[in-house]
C-alpha cells in the first residue's frame, strides 16, 4: 500500500510540474543572459528594468545589511557588477520563484518563511565553510548561490501539496527526522530531486542543478567539494534554524562528507555561530520571499 501511495504521489508531483505557470518573460530572459559569455550587465539590466516590480525588490534586498551593502547600491547594472551574474541570476529566480510557489493558507506561509529561512542560513553557511575550506573565490560564490536555491524543491512542495507537507514538516521541526527522508515516505521522491528538474525546466546550468539536487546524498568516498560543502552547510543550517546544539552527532552530516572537511567541532561550532550572526540580518528582508 505505501508504495502504491508513492507511485501515486510522483504521478500527481509530475502534473503538478506540468500545471505551473512559465517564469516571468524578464526571468527567463535573464537566465539565458546569465548563461552567455557574451552578455553585459547593460543588457541584463536593460531586461529587468522591464518588470520594476522585481527591480525594486532586487534592489531593496541588496541593500539589507545581510549583503554588507546597506543603502549603498542605487542601480540594478550596479547590483549585477557587485554580486555578479550567477548570484545576481539566483537572487533574481529566488525572489521570482517566491511568487511562483504563493502560500495558499496562513500554515503553509509560515513553512515557505521557515524554508527560505533554511535556504539562506544553508548559503550562508556554504559560503563560510567554502573560506574554510580554502575554495576558489569564484567556487565560494557558487556554493553560496547554490544553497539559496538548495530548498526550491521544498517550497514547490509546500505549495502544491500544502496538508500532507504541512504534516510532514511538523514532524520535521519537532527533530523527528531529516526533511528529505520525511518527503521521500510521503511522496517517494524529495525536495533535491524535485529541485533539480525543476532547474532543467528553468534552463539553470547543469553545475547548479547538480548541487541543488544531490545535496542530500548520497555521496562516494571521490569527492565533489562545492557539493560537499552545500551538504554540510544545509546540515548546520538545519540545526540553526531547529535551535539545536552542535554535536558531532547530531549534525548530521553524511560520514564521508565529514571525513572530507578535516575540521574540528569547534571550527563547525564557529561557523554556526557566525551563520547564526549573518541570518539575524536577514529576517527584515525575508518578508520579501514568504
Amino acid at each position: 500500500m505505501g508504495e502504491a501511495v508513492k507511485k501515486g504521489s510522483m504521478v500527481t508531483i509530475e502534473r503538478a510540474m506540468k500545471d505551473l505557470p512559465p517564469l516571468p518573460m524578464a526571468v527567463s530572459k535573464i537566465i539565458q543572459l546569465t548563461n552567455s559569455a557574451n552578455s553585459s550587465a547593460g543588457e541584463i539590466d536593460k531586461v529587468i528594468s522591464s518588470d520594476q516590480a522585481l527591480s525594486t525588490k532586487v534592489l531593496r534586498v541588496v541593500n539589507t545589511p545581510y549583503f554588507g551593502l546597506s543603502g549603498q547600491v542605487s542601480s540594478i547594472s550596479q547590483a549585477i557588477i557587485i554580486l555578479g551574474f550567477d548570484q545576481f541570476r539566483n537572487l533574481v529566480l529566488s525572489l521570482s520563484s517566491a511568487k511562483l510557489f504563493e502560500a495558499k493558507t496562513p500554515e503553509s506561509k509560515q513553512i515557505q518563511f521557515a524554508l527560505w529561512k533554511h535556504a539562506f542560513a544553508t548559503a550562508t553557511a556554504a559560503q563560510l565553510l567554502g573560506r574554510a575550506k580554502r575554495l576558489d573565490p569564484k567556487d565560494q560564490d557558487f556554493v553560496f548561490s547554490s544553497g539559496l536555491l538548495s530548498n526550491i524543491g521544498a517550497l514547490f512542495l509546500a505549495s502544491q501539496f500544502n496538508r500532507p507537507y504541512g504534516a510532514l514538516f511538523k514532524s520535521y521541526t519537532d527533530g523527528q527526522a531529516i526533511l528529505s527522508s520525511l518527503e521521500d515516505k510521503t511522496f517517494g521522491a524529495n525536495h533535491a530531486e524535485i529541485g533539480q528538474q525543476l532547474c532543467a525546466a528553468w534552463k539553470l546550468p547543469h553545475d547548479l542543478a547538480l548541487l541543488v539536487g544531490r545535496h542530500e546524498g548520497p555521496f562516494a568516498a571521490d569527492p565533489i567539494p562545492t557539493l560537499f560543502v552545500v551538504h554540510a552547510a544545509d546540515r548546520l543550517a538545519r540545526l540553526l534554524c531547529l535551535d539545536q546544539s552542535f554535536t558531532t552527532e547530531g549534525c548530521s552530516i553524511d560520514a564521508e562528507v565529514f571525513k572530507w572537511l578535516r575540521l574540528s567541532e569547534k571550527d563547525l561550532e564557529e561557523i554556526l555561530s557566525q551563520t547564526k550572526v549573518k541570518l539575524e540580518e536577514v529576517a527584515e528582508l525575508l518578508g520579501l520571499f514568504a
